[in-house]
């Protein structure tokens, strides 16, 4: 994961701390995320979707790692059949 990355991460986590909410978040540092990721706009919706996890969740767990190059499914996006109960 870059620095700037893995800084705006930390800054999210902060933030979560804080008890700001996404919008101040979002207002404060949209352009260092804008920059993080300015040609890819699939990794830059990824990036967003991280960063609002952390600062409304605060939770490490729940969203991989943007450089995991990992596609896990979440569990409401996998079939019943497989016998998993969506949570």
């Amino acid at each position: 994961m870059n620095t700037g990355r893995k800084r705006l991460e930390l800054l999210a986590i902060d933030a979560h701390r804080r008890s700001l909410s996404w919008c101040e978040f979002w207002d404060t540092h949209r352009y260092s995320i804008a920059l993080a990721e300015p040609w890819n706009q699939q990794r830059f919706h990824r990036l967003v979707r991280r960063l609002s996890h952390l600062v409304i969740c605060g939770d490490l767990g729940g969203v991989a790692p943007i450089d995991a190059g990992v596609n896990v499914p979440m569990a409401r996006e996998l079939d019943d059949a497989v016998g998993v109960v969506p949570v």
